[in-house]
């Protein structure tokens, strides 16, 4: 919400694919088609306290609706 309105955000991030059967679903995957990621949020470079950008590790991913 914002100023009492929804909001819709689009961002692009990084999903790095590991895991049984994961990987080729992935590659499996149009543009544009829609899909249900869930894992974890981590830096790009652990070693960079300051680093901004964020990638998704997915551990599970489904077609979504």
């Amino acid at each position: 919400m914002e100023a009492q309105f929804p909001r819709e955000v689009f961002c692009r991030i990084r999903v790095d694919v590991r895991g049984d059967g994961l990987q080729e679903f992935a590659e499996s995957l149009e543009v544009g088609q829609r899909v249900v990621v869930e894992g974890f949020l981590a830096r790009s470079g652990y070693k960079d306290e300051s680093a901004a950008q964020l990638v998704l590790h997915a551990t599970s991913i489904i077609e979504g609706q």
